[in-house]
């Protein structure tokens, strides 16, 4: 405890004397922190992990639970003052005293780490959304000579940043910056956490710069819905989230104009129904090359062996499963593989759990 106040406490001085390398009042919180290390908690095999602006070692408290004996970190901090903090707590406390002799502090920008060394994870605390262009377009292109091929980019982004910057700063300069983490999302995502209890509240964006070797695949974790709001084994859809803000605020509005009326549990219900059709649970994946796994919940109506001329001559195998309402609406893939087509094709009205409807 009395460690966790002295790491708040020196955090908030170098915000006061350097708020754009620090970019926050607080610390990362633990929940952001184990989103942001969950791609290298999960890696199966030996592995070298960097932390880029590492601050007080929030993050870095994380990511050491997480090494095995053959793993190695890195933790690069431009400040000199946070660097002798993370030599020191190496040195004192047990957690990180126990991983010391796999774990160096890397004292200087993180464009001047050498790339003689790849890694295979990259978790980054840098402020982008504070950071000039030039220097955040530098900084990816340094993370993917950093990478090995296949290996992941996790970096933290504080919401709303981007649309302060866009209403009260608008110019060339941040338009710029928008667009370069926008290119980068948009060409490498493959996942995204989104953590509210953060101060402020954030995302964690995953990156993959390059196909995954066949011969590590075996290490890599499988995929989560990327617009999953995680609350413990239990989770929701992003898309329920307008729905269920607006109805518990029409809730909280008649409640207060008709505070003898029980009216105002109609929304909340509602609210209740919306988050529940559209939960996303958390399930259990063993990484197996051999098994398929459901692509959904609910009723199988029918397995059968076809063929489509728009998917070449060989014989495909087709299962129909039919969705209650009271089913999970998340659909999964059931096998590692890479979309390449997707085909829509309009149909007529039928009941959907009968034959007419398959």
């Amino acid at each position: 405890m009395i460690s966790e106040v002295n790491e708040q406490l020196e955090f908030f001085r170098q915000f006061v004397s350097n708020f754009r390398e620090t970019g926050a009042v607080l610390p990362t919180s633990s929940f952001a922190a184990q989103a942001l290390s969950r791609q290298c908690a999960q890696w199966r095999g030996p592995k070298r992990v960097l932390e880029a602006g590492a601050g007080t070692g929030a993050i870095t408290t994380e990511i050491i639970k997480h090494l095995r004996p053959d793993d190695q970190f890195v933790a690069c901090e431009i400040n000199p003052t946070l660097a002798a903090y993370l030599r020191k707590r190496f040195a004192s406390e047990t957690a990180f005293h126990s991983v010391a002799d796999q774990c160096t502090v890397y004292e200087g920008s993180i464009l001047d780490l050498p790339t003689d060394e790849k890694f295979d994870f990259i978790i980054s605390a840098i402020p982008f959304n504070n950071c000039p262009p030039d220097f955040v377009a530098a900084v990816f292109a340094h993370y993917q000579a950093l990478l090995k091929p296949g290996g992941v980019l996790s970096y933290i982004e504080y919401i709303g940043g981007r649309t302060l910057k866009q209403t009260f700063a608008a110019n060339a300069t941040n338009k710029r910056l928008i667009e370069i983490l926008a290119q980068q999302r948009d060409r490498y995502e493959f996942q995204r956490d989104v953590v509210l209890r953060n101060v402020p509240p954030a995302w964690v964006h995953h990156l993959r710069f390059a196909e995954t070797p066949n011969a590590v695949t075996a290490n890599v974790a499988s995929l989560t819905n990327r617009d999953r709001l995680a609350l413990g084994n239990w989770g929701v859809d992003t898309d329920a989230l307008p729905f269920v803000a607006a109805l518990a605020g029409a809730a909280i509005l008649l409640h207060k104009r008709f505070p003898n009326s029980k009216i105002w549990r109609v929304p909340i219900i509602a609210a209740s129904l919306i988050a529940l059709f559209l939960r996303d649970p958390a399930r259990q994946i063993v990484n197996n090359p051999t098994v398929v796994y459901a692509a959904s919940d609910g009723t199988v109506l029918n397995v059968e062996k076809l063929r489509d001329e728009r998917f070449g001559e060989q014989e495909w195998l087709r299962i129909v499963v039919f969705l209650s309402i009271l089913d999970v609406h998340v659909n999964r893939a059931p096998i590692a593989g890479e979309v390449t087509a997707i085909i829509q094709e309009n149909g007529g009205f039928a009941v959907a759990n009968t034959h007419a409807a398959q």
